[in-house]
């Protein structure tokens, strides 16, 4: 008997933390000439935070569009994005990401029973 593959499966963040970033028209996040995403952190439906994003945006020249929540999600420095990198081609999880991996951890056991 063969075993069953396990699925890879995005999971939706429930958390109420996260940032909110600026959507374009386009559906694309403004970014800066060094690929930097215009966000700010902030709980979810932070009025004050999506207005400032706003203010920023219509500051650097982009007041069209919105903000838009991405739950879970925090900033990271260059060192960090380069660190979770590095951790991800060894084949361990970022840090950070311990959402993601209950869920997972939950259908991997959940898949054998």
């Amino acid at each position: 008997m063969s075993k069953p593959k396990n699925k890879v499966q995005a999971v939706q963040s429930s958390a109420e933390y996260g940032i909110y970033v600026w959507e374009l028209p386009n559906g694309t996040h403004f970014q800066d000439d060094q690929g930097n995403t215009l966000n700010v952190p902030a709980r979810k439906y932070d009025i004050t935070k999506m207005k400032q994003l706003a203010d920023a945006a219509s500051y650097w020249g982009k007041p069209e569009g919105k903000a838009v929540f991405m739950p879970g999600v925090g900033r990271a420095s260059e060192t960090q994005s380069r660190e979770d990198i590095d951790r991800m081609a060894e084949g361990l999880t970022p840090y950070g990401d311990t959402d993601n991996w209950k869920e997972v951890f939950h259908n991997a056991r959940n898949a054998w029973n």
